[in-house]
Formats: structure tokens, sequence, C-alpha cells
């Protein structure tokens, strides 16, 4: 006879990587280059000739595609000129220039729909693929000399950022207190009513008494703080450091998906595989990464960050940063790195980042959920309609909404001709906002 297993009080329901950035060093081909122009030139004359608001929403597909969707043109670069030219789609944002400031040809950044739905290795793989036909110097075709003399070096690659998180199943975050978190940093100021604003990045030792002067004068006019999210009375999240190099994020995952990112409930499919039944409270737990972190963590290349990302991660939870329980205030050491670590944050920080959890179901949650809120608004605006045209006569008894669609439809042809345009035409625009083929 099998013994019923204990449930457990805390365990990781998911953990991936949720935002990544990579620099791309080198040159993309000339020939890529010259086909961006055209394609942004052809964005400028679409807009040119689009009338209204609509103007500023104009995209046009490439002859690229990423994870199975056509990557679409935007109007402008941007980054003050660093940036020639962005071609985005639901996967992936690249923006890219000529590499002349500082060696960088592409800024990538991965959207977390790619990552959690392939896996970050699987993920990157995607996107390098294509960023190494951009550089492809191999063709069948005869160059001119002022061709091969463009022709781009190697591509190498670099993170720029890294968004680290785990889904933790089983607390509250509105029973979490700031005052229970300890993290090895240098004091920056001491407050009455807040126990200590501290520097979350670690202090490290330097050679020169001068050199760590300034270091010391450079974190006391950053002061970095704890900030306390609230909403409606309850505490919803907390940031280590928000704008710091290495920072950390603790907020209420299923709160936030429900009032601000609702296109992605697909998680909870990740939470449930992973033993989470629908009730239990989860917290994510977000470490943020940028550049001069990672150089320092050792971090450089993409395949080597891969490689370290348990290590980075044994950094931020068991010494950058972790949730303890006071003890009593006889035995209570003054030293609050002595306070033991929680239940709660030990499983925190048994979180391994070798084996990603992913979501193969993500796209149909979230188009489903997309589907339902556009119909919702649909049936809604019809009610509204048939409301408002009925003006002061009571409604029909036969009324129904076929009746109401077919009046519709014979007063849009009207409507689109004025805007010389016409419903399939619409759609295809559409269609390309979100990612798809005309």
């Amino acid at each position: 006879m099998s013994t019923p297993t204990t449930p457990r009080p805390y365990f990781v329901a998911s953990h991936g990587i949720d935002t990544l950035v990579i620099n791309v060093h080198g040159r993309l081909f000339w020939e890529v280059r010259h086909q961006l122009d055209e394609l942004q030139a052809q964005a400028l004359a679409e807009r040119n000739a689009t009338r209204g608001r609509r103007r500023a929403q104009v995209l046009v597909e490439t002859p690229w595609r990423l994870a199975g969707k056509p990557l679409l043109i935007r109007l402008h670069g941007g980054g003050n000129a660093q940036w020639r030219w962005i071609v985005t789609c639901p996967a992936a944002t690249f923006e890219l220039g000529l590499g002349e400031l500082n060696g960088i040809c592409c800024r990538v950044r991965l959207s977390s729909e790619i990552l959690w739905r392939y896996g970050y290795r699987r993920a990157w793989g995607t996107v390098c693929a294509l960023l190494e036909r951009w550089a492809d110097t191999d063709s069948t075709e005869e160059t001119s000399d002022l061709a091969a003399a463009d022709a781009p070096n190697a591509l190498t690659y670099q993170v720029s950022e890294l968004h680290l998180c785990a889904d933790v199943a089983g607390h509250e975050v509105d029973a979490l207190r700031r005052e229970d978190f300890v993290h090895r940093g240098s004091i920056a100021t001491w407050h009455a009513n807040d126990a200590q604003l501290l520097d979350l990045l670690e202090v490290r030792s330097r050679e020169g008494a001068e050199e760590q002067r300034q270091q010391k004068r450079e974190a006391e006019a950053a002061q970095p703080i704890v900030e306390v999210y609230i909403r409606h009375g309850e505490t919803e999240g907390i940031s280590f450091s928000k704008t710091a190099a290495h920072a950390c994020a603790i907020y209420n995952k299923p709160k936030e998906i429900r009032h601000q990112s609702r296109d992605k409930v697909w998680f909870a499919d990740i939470w449930r595989k992973n033993g989470w039944n629908g009730q239990q409270g989860i917290a994510r737990i977000e470490m943020r990464y940028a550049r001069e972190a990672l150089r320092e963590l050792g971090c450089e290349g993409v395949e080597e960050t891969f490689d370290r990302l348990d290590a980075l991660w044994a950094y931020s939870t068991q010494h950058w940063l972790r949730h303890t329980v006071p003890p009593p205030p006889p035995h209570r050491p003054k030293n609050r790195t002595r306070w033991p670590t929680s239940p709660w944050w030990q499983e925190v920080q048994k979180a391994s980042f070798g084996m990603p959890h992913t979501a193969p179901a993500q796209r149909q949650k979230a188009h489903a959920f997309h589907e339902e809120r556009i119909l919702a608004t649909i049936l809604g605006y019809l009610e509204s309609w048939s409301a408002y045209h009925a003006g002061r006569k009571p409604v029909p008894s036969e009324l129904d909404i076929t009746t109401v669609l077919r009046a519709i439809a014979d007063r849009s042809d009207r409507f689109y001709a004025e805007r010389h345009s016409d419903f399939s035409e619409e759609v295809r625009k559409k269609r390309k906002r979100l990612g798809y083929a005309g």
C-alpha cells in the first residue's frame, strides 16, 4: 500500500530566461543593407499614400521569416541614428545599423514568446541562423571590387541584457516584508523608518585606496533603494535597485498577467504541469543583469553565458540577495547576514536552468484569449450600434445580429470608398501588424 505524498509547501513552477538582448559585432552584407534601404523607402512611400491615424502604423513585409512569421520593417530607425533600420515580428526585434560607431551592427531583443515557446537555446539558434544569413558573403554571382571590399567580417555575439526568472508557488507576495531581505552590498545610507538602503552591486576589492574612495562616493551618490509596490492595500511587488546594472524584481505573476499581460495566460499551463493546483500563490523572482554586471560576472559570449546561468542564479540568490527568517529578539544576531535563509527562499535557490520549462501550447492560448476579447468588443459595439440606431423607437422583437450585420455591410462600402480602401486590404494590413504574411 503506497503512502500518500505530502504536498510540497513551496516549489518552482517554472523557470527560464524571460528577456534576452544580444549585441552583434561586425557588418551586414552590402546586399542586405541595400535591400533594407529599398524596403524602408517602400514603407515611407506607403505611409505618404496613407491617410489618417494609420500613417504611423505602416509596416512593409520583408523577405525574411523568423519562427514562421515574416519580419516587417518600420518607417524609421532609432537610437539617435545608431540604428538605421528596425525590423520586427512577434518573436524578436532587430535594430540594425552600419556598425560605424562601436562596431555593433545589430541589437536583437528576443521576445518572451519565443524564449518560452522554444527554450532559450533553440530560440537563440533560430535567431542566430537568420543573422548568419545576413552576414553571409558567399555568392555564386560576380560582385564588384567595391562590394568585395565591403564584405563583412565574421559576426560575434555579446549578451547585452539578461533576465533570469523563477516562478515559485506556495508563498503570497503580500506576505513578504522587505526587512526580511538581506543582501551583501555596501550601505549607502541609513534611514529611521527604513532599516537599510543598500548598494545591491557587490563591491569588489580594488587596487588603490583612491579608487576605492571614488567607488564609494559614486555608490553613495546613486543611493539605490528597495521599492515596494502596493495596489488596493496589498503588496504586489518589491524591487531592488531597479536602475542598477544588477537588479531584482519580486512580484505577483498571476496578478501581473491579469492586469497587464493577459495574453500570457499560457503560463498557467506550465505551472499546472509542474504541480500547481490553481490556488497557490505564485511569486516571480526575476534577476536582471545589464551589460556592466554581466561583464563583471564573466559573461561575454552567448553560449558562454548560457553555460553559466546556474552560477549567475547561485550568486544572485545565495550571496547577493536572500530572504530570511529573523530569529526571536533575545537571540537575534545584530549582523543580519547571520539570519537563517527562509524555507521559501531555499526553494528559490534550487532553480536550475539547464532544462528550462517551455510552453508548446502558448500560441493557441494567446490566440484564444485575443479572439475572445475581440469577440466581446465586436458584440459590445454591435449592441451599442443597435441601441443608438433605434433612437426613441422601441427595439423590434425580430431584431437579431444578422439584421444588424447586413445594415453595417450596406454602410461599409461607402466608408471604405471614402478612404480609398476596402475590407480585404485593411485585413492584410492588420495581419502585417500581427506578424503574418499578407
